[in-house]
C-alpha cells in the first residue's frame, strides 16, 4: 500500500520540492551574458521595466548609459542615439528604459529598485510635455507597468519614513490594483501615516519577493526575446555616413523626413498618420484648446525622481521634446502653455541643482525635428545627440538642495 502511495504522489511530491527550491533558495542575481544584456538595452521589454536582474546586471557596467522616457524611445531613426552609438563605436550603450505610459513614478520604482547600479553614473531623462495633465499617470499605463518586485523592495528597504516615502504611499492608494491588494494597501497606508514596516511585516515581505525575484531570474529574457528592436539598429546603421559629419547627417535627415511625410501636411509620418489619425483626422480639429501641461500631481511624482536622483547622486541630462506646431495648430493645443509648462518644469529643476537640461521646446516648428505629433524625430534626435556629446564630456560634479516644497499640492497646481 505505501508503494502504491508512493508511486500516486511521490512524483508530486518531489516536484513540488524542486519548484520550492528553486523559487525559495537565494539566488545570485548577476547576469553576465554580454549578449542577453545587449538584447535587453533595447528590447524595451516589460520585464525589463518590471524587472530588476536585467536592469542592474547592465547598469552596473559603465558602458551602458541609461536613458530613462516613455514611447519616444522606441522611434528609431538613423540619428536614434543607439543607433549613432554602434555605427560610429561609442564608449557608451544607451539603455533605454521606457514604453508608452511609463512616467515618473515607475521611473522613481526602477532607480530605487537600482540604486546602487544608478549611483555616480551618468543618465539622460526624457521628460514629456504630455504627461503632466490633470490627473497625472492613466491607470491602465500605471496597471501596465507597474512592478510588485519593484515595490516590495522599495517597502522593505524603507527603514525611515520622510515626506517622499509618505507622499508616494499615498499617492500608489490611488490606484485600483493596490486597493485589490489588502497586503499592499495594509502597508501602505502605514507608510502614508509616518511608520515604517515592523520585522515581522518585512519577513513576510521577503519571502513572496523571494519567489518574485527568482521568476525575474527565470523568465526575465523571454518577453524581450521578441524584440526586434536590435536588428532595426543595425539596418539604420546602414544609412549613415562612415564618419560623423553633421553637414551630411542634416541633408539625410531632410531628405528622409521630407519622403516619410509625404502623405499629410502636419509633418507627421507617413506610418504613424495612416494608421492613427488619417480615418478621423477631422474630428480632432481644435479638440485640444484645453489641454493643460502646467497643473496636476505628476509635478510632485517628478519629484521623487529627483530625490531618487540626488540620493544616488547621479548626473543627468534632462531632455524635454517640443509638440509639432504643425499639429498644435490644428488641435488647437496653446504652445504658449507648452512654454509655460517649460519655464516651471525647468525652474523645478535648477533651483534644485539639476542645470543639465536641454529643452527643445522652442523648436516645435523646425522642419522633421519631430516624427509625428509629439515625438523626436530625423533633426530632433541629432540635436539630442549634441546635447549628449556635450554632457559626456562636463566632468563637474552636481550638487543637489532638494526642496520638500515641492512635493506640495500648492506647487502641484501653481
Amino acid at each position: 500500500m505505501k508503494k502504491k502511495l508512493f508511486f500516486a504522489f511521490g512524483p508530486l511530491i518531489i516536484a513540488v520540492m524542486i519548484v520550492g527550491i528553486i523559487f525559495l533558495t537565494p539566488a545570485n542575481s548577476a547576469i553576465t551574458n554580454n549578449k542577453v544584456l545587449e538584447q535587453a538595452s533595447s528590447s524595451m521589454a516589460d520585464t525589463v521595466i518590471q524587472g530588476s536582474d536585467l536592469t542592474k546586471s547592465a547598469l552596473k557596467q559603465s558602458e551602458y548609459i541609461p536613458f530613462f522616457g516613455s514611447s519616444e524611445l522606441s522611434r528609431f531613426s538613423p540619428f536614434h542615439p543607439s543607433v549613432l552609438s554602434y555605427k560610429y563605436d561609442r564608449d557608451y550603450t544607451p539603455f533605454l528604459i521606457g514604453a508608452p505610459g511609463t512616467q515618473s513614478l515607475m521611473h522613481y520604482a526602477i532607480m530605487n529598485n537600482s540604486q546602487q547600479a544608478l549611483t555616480n553614473k551618468k543618465m539622460v531623462f526624457i521628460i514629456s510635455p504630455q504627461w503632466f495633465v490633470e490627473n497625472g499617470v492613466k491607470e491602465d499605463y500605471f496597471a501596465a507597468h507597474f512592478s510588485k518586485l519593484q515595490l516590495y523592495h522599495w517597502m522593505m528597504h524603507t527603514k525611515k519614513v520622510t515626506a517622499y516615502e509618505q507622499y508616494y504611499a499615498k499617492r500608489l492608494l490611488q490606484f485600483e490594483n493596490i486597493q485589490n491588494s489588502p497586503t499592499m494597501k495594509e502597508n501602505l497606508q502605514q507608510i502614508m501615516h509616518g511608520t515604517a514596516l515592523s520585522e515581522k511585516q518585512v519577513r513576510d515581505l521577503k519571502l513572496e519577493y523571494r519567489v518574485l525575484n527568482r521568476e525575474d531570474r527565470l523568465f526575465g529574457t523571454m518577453n524581450m526575446r521578441a524584440s526586434n528592436n536590435l536588428s532595426k539598429i543595425h539596418d539604420f546603421e546602414n544609412m549613415l555616413p562612415t564618419t560623423e559629419n553633421q553637414q551630411e547627417w542634416l541633408a539625410l535627415a531632410n531628405e528622409l523626413g521630407a519622403k516619410e511625410t509625404s502623405s499629410n501636411d502636419l509633418g507627421i509620418s507617413n506610418d504613424f498618420y495612416n494608421k492613427n489619425l488619417k480615418d478621423r483626422i477631422e474630428t480632432l480639429k481644435d479638440k485640444q484648446q484645453n489641454l493643460d501641461y502646467t497643473k496636476g500631481p505628476e509635478f510632485a511624482d517628478f519629484q521623487l525622481v529627483l530625490n531618487q536622483i540626488a540620493a544616488q547622486n547621479a548626473d543627468v541630462l534632462f531632455i524635454i521634446p517640443p509638440i509639432n506646431e504643425k499639429w498644435s495648430d490644428y488641435t488647437g493645443l496653446s504652445q504658449e502653455m507648452v512654454q509655460q509648462f517649460a519655464t516651471k518644469i525647468t525652474t523645478q529643476l535648477n533651483e534644485q541643482g539639476f542645470y543639465h537640461v536641454a529643452d527643445f521646446t522652442k523648436k516645435s516648428a523646425e522642419p522633421y525635428f519631430m516624427q509625428d505629433t509629439i515625438h523626436l524625430g530625423w533633426r530632433g534626435w541629432i540635436d539630442v545627440d549634441k546635447a549628449l556629446q556635450s554632457f559626456i564630456k562636463d566632468t563637474t560634479k552636481p550638487q543637489y538642495q532638494m526642496d520638500d516644497n515641492y512635493l506640495s499640492e500648492a506647487w502641484q497646481q501653481q
